[in-house]
């Protein structure tokens, strides 16, 4: 779910809605404006009776928000008493089963910050950190008229789950908090909202720190909440909902999937592409012009003015962004940071999220020749392999790639193999890619067929032992790209086993731009992994298709894999220049190539290891990149 700003983040709902959780953990690195507008524009099309929209946004970052937080501070530390509650968060005397399902959040929640049930003080610091937002750069509060009823108050919670699954396209968290309401007169200090409204409550939002510890609130078995009447086993969409018409229906929706990303390329925002029936005639107005959108489809400035909707689509309209009196800065000053947006990005030279939801260091660790230096040497001494990985974690690698062909010539060492007795059990943050399609046998490698897949993805399971991939790769072809062949039903097989629950995110290996928008049809791609190196830039079409979607280009063969030679004069020249060797430079200059570029350089050396990692604290100047060009 990787969300390039300026871009559209194009992620499957599923994800989006198993991927949010309430994160207590926030960076401090600065969330756009343009970001944030492009949310809360989508968002506006949640679910309304009657069109009411009865959400009043308030959104704050820099100067505004450090100010609430210092005075919401200030009266906690004071021991203030909380303002006079103007709703009820929950009632008096929870029944069960609703007492239980509290009771555990709360031992769920302290147990992971190690706090104990009757370390009171402890408990009162957690709960303290609500008022600095967790540490985010930005809030958001959303108030309700208080003449609205309990429909209006429905509304409003489906509008805000809607922010936060958009905020999870854009790779930030949120965490929705009504603890706001009880200081909901220091918030009137800073926001100045009208009288007749109630705030319902804030939410933090930012990257989250993926450094602390979180837990993960279960939710209750289906059975418990939810009802079927009138339903069958066998029920004209299967027992699993995967019969062949339920299949097309879910193409379908992959289809039109597709025509929100084909608009996002277009430089038109998701929220008028979100329904295809908007693009079927390019001449006529643009059903949403006044509603916040120009003829173009482009998010105007100018007031809403409903009597200058036209077209053929009859939809309720919505506020635009500017100049709508329910999304307000804070005291008429400036509410987000307007830094350039090419230094918002998350740490451009060292971290990536994979997927949106995994974020790893960009120089990570190819596993493919710890079992052996090469196609018909010797097996390396597994030991000297399970040490090279202890100390890549060591070291801070927290993205390995793999695959359970990875073994030397007689099959007695295999990567998967020491990757379980060195590193298992595994650290959380620790990604784990691998790749399935060839075939090894007898008469040598061949192209696999959709039927081999699933053993091959259960053999990485069982050689690495997890319950789920992070990653998996669809390798197509042998050593050259495949050009017009068809992925497709290679990678709806490997796509069908992500839906089973193995895969966590899919990517593909060894293809061209058009395996990849093929690909892209059917399932999400979070990776994609080509020869290219320095001396090699030939695949620079998939590099931007990727860097256009925010998808990880992984180059297999970082430093020529063996098979090339990358010591030109340009590279030593720079080399020379910071004191290091030209594989340093190769790898430097990789990750100064584009923001969603990753390394994987393998060796079965711990030398070699440490030093290939030497390149994560070298920034090439202009000068360099010149002489590299």
């Amino acid at each position: 779910m990787q969300g390039a700003y300026g871009e559209v983040a194009i992620v499957d709902v599923y994800e989006a809605v198993t991927s949010r959780r309430a994160v207590r953990e926030f960076t401090d690195e600065p969330v756009p404006m343009e970001v944030l507008e492009r949310v809360l524009s989508a968002a506006a099309w949640s679910p309304s009776a009657s069109n009411l929209q009865p959400w009043r946004i308030y959104v704050l970052t820099g100067g505004p928000l450090a100010e609430l937080k210092k005075r919401a501070l200030e009266r906690v530390t004071a021991g203030d008493p909380w303002d006079e509650r103007e709703y009820e968060m929950y009632p008096p005397d929870l029944k069960s089963p609703y007492r239980e399902r509290r009771s555990a959040f709360g031992k769920e929640r302290y147990g992971a910050l190690g706090i104990s049930r009757d370390d009171w003080e402890a408990r009162q610091r957690a709960a303290a950190a609500n008022w600095d937002c967790f540490g985010a750069p930005a809030a958001l509060f959303c108030y309700i008229d208080r003449d609205m009823g309990p429909p209006q108050w429905a509304d409003v919670g489906m509008y805000l789950q809607t922010v936060m699954l958009l905020l999870r396209a854009e790779g930030l968290h949120s965490c929705p908090q009504m603890a706001w309401s009880v200081y909901r007169k220091t918030v009137a200090e800073i926001l100045h909202p009208p009288d007749g409204l109630i705030l319902f409550c804030g939410m933090s939002i930012g990257f989250e720190d993926v450094t602390v510890r979180y837990a993960r609130t279960g939710r209750a078995p289906l059975e418990e909440t939810v009802t079927f009447v009138g339903f069958s086993p066998a029920s004209a969409c299967g027992e699993t909902g995967t019969s062949p018409a339920w299949r097309g229906r879910r193409r379908g929706c992959r289809s039109r999937r597709r025509l929100v990303e084909h608009c996002a390329e277009a430089d038109r925002p998701h929220a008028a592409a979100v329904d295809p029936r908007l693009q079927e005639d390019r001449g006529r107005a643009h059903p949403l012009q006044g509603a916040g959108l120009d003829s173009a489809g482009q998010w105007s400035t100018h007031q809403a003015d409903a009597g200058s909707r036209q077209g053929h689509i009859q939809r309720g309209g919505r506020l635009p962004m500017r100049g709508n009196p329910a999304i307000s800065r804070a005291d008429g000053g400036p509410v987000f940071s307007q830094a350039p947006l090419h230094i918002m990005r998350r740490d451009m030279t060292n971290q990536f999220r994979l997927g949106g939801d995994l974020t790893i260091a960009r120089l990570g660790f190819g596993a493919m020749r710890l079992p052996a230096g090469g196609p018909g040497a010797p097996a390396r001494d597994p030991e000297s392999g399970r040490a090279v990985l202890r100390r890549a974690v060591e070291l801070g690698v927290d993205h390995i790639d793999t695959a359970d062909f990875y073994r030397s010539e007689d099959g007695s060492v295999r990567a998967n193999t020491l990757i379980r007795e060195a590193l298992s059990p595994y650290p959380d943050t620790l990604v784990i890619a691998t790749k399935v399609g060839p075939v090894f046998g007898p008469g040598g490698p061949r192209q696999g067929t959709a039927a081999d897949l699933r053993p091959q993805v259960e053999a990485n399971l069982e050689s690495l032992g997890l319950d789920r991939l992070d990653l998996v790769y669809l390798r197509i072809g042998l050593t050259e790209p495949p050009h017009g062949e068809s992925l497709a039903e290679r990678f709806e097989a490997l796509a069908a086993l992500r839906e089973e629950g193995l895969i966590r995110h899919l990517g593909i290996s060894n293809v061209n731009a058009g395996h990849l928008a093929e690909a892209r049809t059917i399932a999400p791609v979070a990776a994609v992994q080509n020869n290219f190196h320095i001396a090699n830039r030939d695949e620079t079409a998939v590099l931007d298709a990727c860097t256009q979607a925010g998808i990880a280009f992984v180059p297999f063969f970082p430093l020529g894999g063996g098979r090339a030679d990358i010591d030109d004069p340009g590279l030593v020249k720079v080399a020379e220049r910071h004191g290091a060797t030209a594989r340093q430079i190769a790898l430097a200059w990789l990750l100064a190539l584009d923001p969603v570029a990753l390394a994987i350089p393998g060796t079965g050396s711990v030398a070699h290891l440490e030093e290939n990692l030497i390149a994560r604290s070298i920034t090439l100047t202009e000068e360099d990149l010149a002489n590299l060009a």
